[in-house]
């Protein structure tokens, strides 16, 4: 489908797309390698049965493009900034998932596809609610069924479907930690040996993993040493194998830190491999369980921290474990911030 065309005045381009054009407008985005801070964010959506475009009118610079929304009833011109970024940014991950699942993209286009929802989430900024100081943390679990919208933080992840279980965990600590300390932590593979998480079934603090160790790369099971700051700061995606105390299956995990300066770490995992038991595929592999963590130093000892996990059920053996999911969150929480893993009381008993 051909796009309704293109005009210049007054110094401006208009680009008007349909959805056919979405994809190879990314992709050619990408290709060219366009600055998000200097070009529009352009978004689509198809309202009911209406043959809806958008067009971008841009000027040089993000803060000066306007989106005109046209129909065949009705036009009119939106200042960027007066609209809702969190419900902007949201359609536009929704597009670039779109694009990610289409057949025939091949892996290295996928992974700039991810990229550039990573980097788009830095940009948009996620503004979580948070107790008041050395609270116990806020741990919240969204259910697919659920109403009401996914949780803050959930338009970073590559692809947002109706089927995520969302679960999420915030709080702000004293601590005298650095934040090469902080970074540490991540890095530190091997010590998730010593997490401890609150049972549901067993009714008593229990290790989370089996064994952990950093590993040469994705597919290796060659054992090496811990990740150290500097290393994270290259940015690059890092690999590790955990062995989960439930299932007894060693599944290799990716990890990324991407913003590590200024007191503010931004760092994502997710399952490299599938996560199985009794033969059963729970959790599909290349992000079946994804987390970001976003810590904020706000003064000098004082951390703010939230984490968002996406949780894609593969089988009906992975559903209903909403107490779970809470502590095991809760565990790894406490574990990045410092503070003892097995403290009474539960977060969810």
């Amino acid at each position: 489908m051909k796009a309704l065309g293109a005009s210049r005045r007054s110094g401006r381009s208009t680009r008007v797309f349909y959805r056919s054009d979405w994809l190879n407008f990314v992709l050619d985005d990408r290709r060219k390698n366009h600055r998000r801070s200097t070009s529009c964010l352009s978004e689509y959506r198809q309202i009911v049965a209406k043959r809806t475009a958008y067009a971008m009118n841009c000027l040089p610079g993000l803060s000066q493009c306007t989106l005109a929304r046209s129909t065949t009833q009705e036009k009119s011109l939106i200042p960027l900034g007066k609209l809702p970024m969190r419900s902007l940014y949201a359609t536009h991950i929704w597009w670039l998932s779109l694009a990610i699942l289409t057949p025939g993209i091949d892996a290295a286009t996928r992974a700039g596809l991810r990229q550039l929802a990573g980097a788009g989430c830095l940009d948009a900024g996620v503004e979580a609610h948070y107790p008041p100081l050395d609270s116990p943390p806020v741990a919240r679990v969204t259910l697919p069924k659920d109403d009401s919208e996914a949780p803050v933080g959930a338009a970073c992840f590559d692809e947002t479907g109706s089927a995520a279980t969302w679960v999420t965990v915030a709080s702000v600590v004293h601590t005298a930690d650095t934040l090469n300390t902080v970074l540490g932590r991540f890095g530190g593979i091997s010590k998730l040996l010593s997490v401890q998480y609150w049972s549901v079934t067993d009714h008593k603090w229990r290790p989370l993993v089996s064994s952990a160790f950093a590993v040469l790369a994705a597919g290796s099971t060659q054992a090496r040493a811990d990740y150290s700051a500097s290393e994270l700061a290259t940015g690059e995606d890092l690999y590790y194998l955990i062995t989960d105390t439930r299932s007894g299956h060693a599944v290799t995990y990716r990890l990324r830190l991407w913003e590590g300066q200024r007191g503010r770490v931004v760092v994502e995992t997710s399952n490299v491999d599938s996560v199985k038991q009794w033969g059963f595929t729970l959790y599909a592999a290349g992000g079946g369980l994804d987390t970001w963590y976003f810590l904020d130093e706000r003064s000098p000892g004082v951390w703010a921290y939230y984490s968002i996990t996406r949780v894609l059920p593969a089988s009906f053996l992975a559903k209903g474990h909403e107490k779970s999911y809470i502590n095991r969150a809760v565990a790894l929480y406490r574990h990045y911030m410092g503070l003892p893993t097995d403290a009474e009381p539960p977060s969810a008993p």
